[in-house]
């Protein structure tokens, strides 16, 4: 079970970095602050138009920025978006029950790394695990119903990115 779980996290990473964009067709956090977003994640609003702009997606009714939106306002309080990154397009609400949010950022692994480390102990003792050129931060409930994982790969051009996953109770 516990391989199966690393070759999804892998596969999730390799995927994450194969969609990644080049920095140049991506709008920076300062660029985003800049035109009032606060660089910290706060306004999920802001963070979803910047991340479909910045892609130059058709969205004539907003409905991929307000999806994009509603998945980083249902991470949990103990895995927020990280402050400053971008929002990847690959955020979604999976149901009542789940989310997964990407995001790419300049800083560097071990930044993120100790930011997840200290947010998502929270929740719990979170277990920091890297392999294979990939990260995974992960924090389970107790009785393992409530899982959240942070899954870090290196990003094109450096930096990282990122992908948050939270899955609720049924």
């Amino acid at each position: 079970m516990r391989f199966l779980r690393y070759g999804l996290i892998l596969a999730a990473a390799l995927a994450l970095h194969a969609c990644s964009k080049p920095a140049d067709t991506q709008r920076s956090a300062n660029a985003a602050a800049d035109q009032g977003a606060p660089a910290d994640g706060s306004d999920p609003d802001s963070l979803a138009r910047a991340a479909v702009e910045s892609q130059r997606l058709p969205d004539p009714e907003g409905t991929l920025a307000l999806g994009l939106a509603e998945a980083v306002r249902a991470l949990p309080e103990w895995a927020p978006f990280y402050p400053g990154a971008r929002l990847g397009l690959d955020s979604s609400t999976q149901g009542a029950n789940s989310v997964q949010v990407g995001f790419t950022t300049t800083d560097s692994e071990d930044a993120v790394a100790q930011f997840y480390m200290k947010t998502m102990g929270a929740k719990g003792k979170p277990s920091d695990q890297p392999e294979d050129g990939v990260r995974s931060i992960e924090v389970a409930s107790p009785d393992q119903t409530e899982i959240t994982s942070v899954i870090l790969s290196p990003g094109e051009g450096g930096g990282v990115s990122g992908i948050i996953r939270y899955e609720a109770p049924s």
